[in-house]
């Protein structure tokens, strides 16, 4: 793909948006005892192969969860994109800038979202792995879905035998110089993992969050 490859070579971003409308405040919410943000972090402290991590983020309390050397809050979300309406897309091209005027611009970077605590570094390690070892250009984190058929003669809908892939939001990796060319964290040159179905709840409502305390109990 002529974008250059440095073996091993890997940040983490952290994204953390204050403010959330779904579920208020859920980066702070409780999950047996320790905040959601909290297990992103300590994957990411646990993980051999990540050197940095950025946590790109508009609320100063999150500072305050945990402090580690490893983790990286020198470079503030201001509001101008923090709305409801900006993309991921939009806010890494803006912390990458400022990195690279920092020379601080990583060769690839691994996106972790906050709001998947159960997304252990096991995977994560697996993921960057894989990422080196097929020389891939990005590579994201996938789930099963079973595909829904509508009935027009019942007006029922059902399910079928047939499955599809969806992104869990779990993992995006990424290399930096494709990523600044085509603002785009999925290139031609894709690869995928797929995460078992315990591991890939993205906590978007209090379901999500309910099933995520019910898996971590037991």
């Amino acid at each position: 793909m002529g974008f250059k490859r440095t073996s091993l070579e890997i940040d983490a971003i952290i994204l953390a948006r204050r403010n959330s409308k779904r579920l208020k405040n859920k980066h702070h919410l409780s999950i047996n005892g320790k905040k959601m943000i909290s297990y992103t972090f300590e994957s990411v402290i646990k993980s051999k192969l990540i050197k940095n991590c950025y946590c790109f983020t508009d609320d100063s309390k999150i500072q305050n969860i945990i402090k580690n050397k490893k983790i990286d809050f020198s470079v503030k979300r201001p509001n101008k994109i923090s709305g409801d309406k900006t993309s991921s897309e939009e806010t890494i091209l803006y912390l990458l800038k400022i990195l690279k005027k920092k020379k601080r611009l990583p060769k690839n970077f691994i996106l972790l979202q906050p709001t998947s605590p159960l997304r252990t570094v096991k995977f994560i390690d697996l993921a960057i792995r894989f990422f080196f070892k097929k020389s891939f250009t990005s590579l994201l984190s996938l789930k099963k879905i079973k595909n829904k058929v509508y009935n027009l003669k019942n007006k029922k809908c059902s399910s079928s035998k047939s499955m599809n892939y969806v992104s869990d939001g779990a993992i995006y990796i990424c290399n930096t110089e494709y990523f600044l060319k085509n603002k785009k964290l999925i290139s031609l040159n894709n690869g995928y993992i797929e995460l078992p179905e315990k591991n890939n709840v993205d906590v978007d409502t209090l379901d999500d969050l309910n099933k995520v305390r019910k898996i971590l109990k037991k």
